[in-house]
């Protein structure tokens, strides 16, 4: 039908399903700092710079060595004013 596919479409380009997806695969294996990583850069894209800053942290806290999130961490400092010892640890 032309007006669910018309629907899908709006869906999956603003986001909405793209949401839902990392959603429920962080609930499923919250445990992947990738997961984490994605669902804030989703976050980063819907211009929710201070969501994606907490997603960005589980990452890290996940895994100390995910580059990634790190570079996102220190990116953020431009829009959420990161404490001093992450910004160090960061660096």
């Amino acid at each position: 039908d032309r007006a669910v596919a018309d629907l899908q479409r709006r869906t999956f380009r603003s986001g909405e399903f793209a949401e839902g997806v990392f959603k429920a695969l962080v609930m499923k294996s919250p445990d992947k700092p990738q997961l984490h990583y994605l669902l804030g850069y989703l976050r980063e894209e819907q211009g929710r710079p201070t969501e994606a800053l907490k997603h960005f942290r589980d990452a890290v806290k996940l895994d100390p060595d995910y580059l990634n999130a790190w570079t996102k961490i220190l990116a953020a400092d431009t829009s959420v004013r990161l404490p001093q010892a992450q910004q160090d640890a960061a660096s």
